[in-house]
């Protein structure tokens, strides 16, 4: 076996049945994800132990063995004995007492000092060289060589090394810990100060005390541990003092550690399909025994096969590679420039330059357009770090899903971390751009990227169009360059805006793209051949559906499996523009059919807006009632088939036409699970919310906040539900929840009510008519909509009295009056307000009457 890789870690290339295995990698993909977001956020930090320096400086169990044969065979064997026990403490105790003190330290000196450390670090991998991509702040270790430190420092990036144990150290740890500042603990001390190691059981109990209570390293260890997380790479986890330390001053917090299989489990014929599983049909006793333990400690695995220990390089490089656009200078930005999927875009280097070129020089309006999936997105992130490298601020906004000028105005306001504008009577779109245009001035050249522009351009009428294409201009012409990517542009209207349209890739680019994935998702060797170039000849230069058919070809013996597959799927595909990525698509719906969930899983991500907060699919895996294993191995599945992608903090990302497609393949049983699963859950928070009390992870004091960020996607979900299944599905429970419980963002609100009075009409259903209306009214006067609103109300009003019910009439009543004040009949509102306050005195409901009483005061003054 090669080398292994974050995918093989992943699980995104195992192709067994075990149950077992197939949850230990989705338990792997789920930890790493946890990982990534925490080092991100700087809530994890790392403890290297003896297997980074492997291969480079000698491993500590043998350079004791070492010194021990030159003893003699009886000392050899008792160190043996002890090193095998896990007792390394008293191994190096009976070396250093059968050697004397001096002669000991000399040799400890020797093989981890000074004199060792150019070849060592000749020997060190690239990967672990690259540490200071992925590390940036805290790092512990309990290393007694410098190859941490000579990483650092070939990079340019500063790191302070200190030895807390010792007493001329110890004040500047404890306040750099305190301080969180960018530091090394090297717990156990220095090679270059021998002296001062802490080696043996003896120098052990001196540094830790023999209590483990109130010795100055011990105390210095529980402030770097409190409130952190702990990445244990290259530690064994056996006899450990500093995890003894951990896990007391740490007791349910969670950590992560990068662990090794045991030797039991070991598969020679396929590495990657450890034996999790003896003949009994109970788990490896080893793999039991070591899970157990770590999950004692609050240890998350990441396991990796018995003996490949080059996994520790695979991680740490895909660590960095995730992370290094990050520790480039970002400080200019309001906001990060998400990471591409698969590195620098391929084949796209004059769409780059033009692209940066036309935002180089004085403000104006750049339009990227192209087929979905054919790569806009990826090309203008890469032109952004570009500028972003020059010194330019870029305001990334996300516009999906946001159908209005106003709505783009909102995903501005969200980008540059400012509020947003209330909408109301009187305010205009162009006073919202005003607003923002002077909130940008604050910034030195600053370029506005606008992503997925095409919902808003699509949903909106002409006026509205004109509304979209005015707010570009006034941004503009404010002083920011603005880039605009989508699939509809404005082409019939007049912006002064240069227009960049992205075409499919030449044969070269798509080649190497192809190859790219394939060795990324364990392919090998490098594709080639007649078979191969036809393949390459269907897939049309389409960005996503080559790297959707290179993760598929991974999996196949040969091209010509992949082709034969291609052909029959390609009888399906309808949309003869872009056939390669619809056929694409549907080989990859069939690739992940056997993962029991990884279909609803799909289904979930196209019905929700944007990412799926990682908590959020974890309380939707427990309501489901199904196995949360199977959860994470549809989780899994769907990555290793670049279905989907983690955002920055692991939340589940997936393309648009990746979502788009969900609604072709999927039969509607598969739509109406999705629809019902989402739509129980967010009902499920607005009613923990109504009832102060947690829903499914989620306690009674954070449920309001819960509910408040649940808004956006319960609406969307609406919508859709609506569009999909009319009043089916539970589309009357969420409207209920949603509209009893919040006044939401009219403008986005205004098409979802509008098709939700369209269907309860359509349906007769009188109590959701009537609510409905309520609502729409309610959106129509927050708009300036008052004759609309005035018609809305009286229909709701009818339909209340129809229905008997007196609260529903005198709130219709309430609103009315409002109405009326706001148009000057300050006559009808009295008489209006006389009605509503005495039927919500009928009614029981003192907050109305409240309510009532209290705008009657309004009128009076």
């Amino acid at each position: 076996m090669g080398s292994v890789t974050i995918e093989q870690l992943r699980g995104e290339t195992y192709t067994g049945g075990d149950p077992v295995v197939k949850g230990m990698y989705a338990r792997n993909a789920k930890h790493l994800d946890e990982v990534l977001a925490g080092v991100r956020g700087g809530s994890v930090v790392p403890l290297l132990g003896a297997g980074f320096s492997a291969g480079s400086i000698p491993l500590w169990r043998g350079a004791l063995l070492g010194w021990a044969r030159e003893l003699g065979p009886a000392v050899e064997v008792e160190v043996t004995g002890r090193l095998d026990a896990g007792d390394f403490e008293g191994a190096a105790s009976l070396v250093e007492s059968e050697t004397g003190a001096n002669a000991f330290r000399d040799a400890f000196g020797r093989t981890f000092g000074e004199g060792v450390l150019d070849g060592a670090f000749e020997r060190l991998t690239p990967e672990r060289r690259g540490i200071p991509s992925a590390f940036r702040g805290f790092v512990l270790t309990t290393n007694y060589d410098r190859l941490i430190e000579r990483a650092y420092e070939a990079a340019g990036v500063r790191l302070e090394a200190v030895c807390p144990h010792t007493a001329y150290h110890l004040p500047q740890a404890a306040g750099g810990v305190q301080g969180n500042k960018p530091l090394l603990l090297k717990l156990h001390g220095d090679a270059w100060d021998p002296a001062n190691a802490v080696i043996t059981r003896e120098d052990y109990d001196r540094a830790y005390g023999t209590g483990g209570e109130g010795a100055p390293l011990v105390e210095v260890m529980r402030r770097a541990f409190t409130g952190r997380r702990v990445l244990f790479l290259g530690c064994s986890l056996v006899g450990d003092r500093p995890l003894d330390v951990l896990h007391g001053c740490c007791e349910g917090t969670t950590h992560y550690a990068l662990v090794e299989l045991p030797k039991e489990t070991d598969n020679p014929a396929d590495p990657l399909a450890p034996a999790l599983v003896g003949p009994d049909g109970r788990q490896a006793p080893a793999y039991r025994e070591a899970r157990l333990r770590l999950d004692a400690l609050g240890i998350r695995p990441i396991w990796y096969p018995h003996g490949q220990h080059e996994a520790l390089d695979a991680l740490l490089g895909w660590l960095e590679g995730e992370l290094d656009s990050d520790s480039a200078s970002t400080s200019v930005s309001p906001v990060s420039i998400p990471d591409s999927t698969y590195g620098k875009p391929v084949g796209r280097k004059k769409e780059i330059s033009k692209v940066v070129r036309s935002l180089s020089g004085e403000p104006s309006i750049t339009l990227v357009t192209g087929p979905g999936g054919i790569g806009k997105t990826e090309v203008c992130r890469e032109a952004l770090r570009r500028l972003r490298d020059k010194g330019r601020n870029v305001v990334y906004a996300e516009t999906a899903n946001r159908e209005s000028a106003w709505a783009q105005c909102d995903a501005v306001a969200e980008a540059l971390s400012v509020p947003k504008m209330e909408q109301r009577e009187g305010v205009r779109t162009a006073d919202y751009a005003r607003y923002l245009t002077d909130k940008l001035a604050d910034l030195e050249r600053p370029v506005v990227y606008l992503d997925n522009w095409e919902d808003a351009w699509v949903a909106s009428d002409e006026e509205g169009r004109r509304e979209l294409v005015g707010l570009l201009q006034n941004l503009c012409g404010g002083g920011s360059s603005i880039l605009v990517s989508s699939r509809e542009i404005a082409a019939d209207y007049e912006t002064g805006a240069m227009t960049i349209e992205i075409l499919g890739l030449e044969r070269k680019p798509s080649v190497d793209l192809f190859r790219k994935v394939f060795r990324m998702k364990g392919g090998s060797p490098d594709p080639s051949g007649s078979e191969f170039e036809e393949l390459i000849g269907k897939l049309e230069g389409h960005p996503l559906a080559t790297v959707l058919a290179a993760t598929l070809a991974a999996r196949y013996p040969s091209c010509g499996d992949a082709l034969g597959h291609w052909a029959k799927a390609s009888q399906n595909a309808k949309n003869s523009r872009h056939d390669s990525l619809e056929t694409a698509l549907h080989l990859s719906w069939e690739a992940v059919a056997d993962a029991p969930l990884a279909h609803e899983l799909w289904g979930v991500m196209a019905l929700t807006p944007g990412d799926l907060p990682r908590a959020e699919l974890d309380a939707l895996a427990d309501l489901s009632g199904a196995d949360s294993d199977d959860w994470l191995d549809a989780y899994a599945r769907l990555r290793g088939a670049s279905l989907m992608t983690a955002s920055g903090d692991g939340s589940p990302s997936m393309l648009r036409p990746v979502r788009e497609a969900f609604f072709s393949l999927a039969s509607d049983d598969i739509v109406d699970r999705c629809l019902s699963l989402l739509t129980k859950r967010l009902v499920g928070v607005f009613e923990a919310d109504d009832n102060g009390s947690g829903v499914l992870g989620t306690g009674a004091g954070d449920a309001h906040a819960h509910a408040l960020a649940s808004l956006p996607r319960a609406l969307f979900l609406l919508g859709r539900s609506l569009g999909l299944r009319g009043l089916g599905a539970g589309a009357p429970e969420l409207a209920q929840a949603l509209i009893n419980h919040y006044q939401f963002d009219w403008e986005a609100s205004r098409p979802v009510l509008d098709a939700l009075l369209r269907a309860a009409r359509d349906a007769g259903d009188d109590d959701l008519h009537a609510l409905a209306a309520w609502a729409s009214a309610e959106c129509a006067m927050r708009q300036g909509r008052l004759g609309d609103a005035e018609s809305l109300l009286e229909e709701a009003e009818r339909l209340h009295r129809e229905a008997g019910s007196t609260l529903g009439t005198a709130n219709d009543l309430s609103i009315r009056a409002q109405l009326a004040m706001r148009q000057g009949s300050l006559g009808d509102a009295e008489s209006l307000l006389e009605e509503a306050e005495r039927l919500h005195r009928e009614a029981g409901s003192t907050l109305g009457t409240a309510n009532d009483l209290s705008i009657r005061a309004q009128l009076a003054m």
